[in-house]
């Protein structure tokens, strides 16, 4: 489960690093947001991860903010997360475990 979190939380990172400055889109009119709000509560109800909890993953001793995270191509096994407090985390194991590349710089 753990895996699938972290996988999910790369892929919505990644989709939001590509997706360019939101200030250059236009606005969302209400009728277009209401109609997303009903279509999630949809998905929501009907959703076969609806029993999962979140979990909290990764390193939690930098406050848990992340800015940034990076896989290398071809071996998704091997995460790299940038903490807002200026460390750097590896993980060689889907994040099952974490080591610290380098802190405080």
């Amino acid at each position: 489960m753990m895996t699938l979190s972290l996988r999910l939380c790369t892929h919505l990172a990644l989709f939001v690093a590509i997706s360019g400055p939101l200030s250059a889109q236009a606005p969302t009119s209400a009728d277009t947001r209401m109609a997303a709000w009903a279509q999630h509560q949809e998905l929501t109800a009907h959703s076969p991860f609806a029993g999962m909890q979140w979990t909290a993953m990764g390193p939690r001793i930098n406050g848990g903010r992340v800015e940034a995270i990076a896989v290398p191509r071809g071996n998704s096994s091997t995460i790299y997360v940038g903490m807002a407090a200026g460390s750097v985390w590896k993980t060689v194991n889907n994040g099952l475990t974490w080591k610290a590349v380098f802190t405080h710089q």
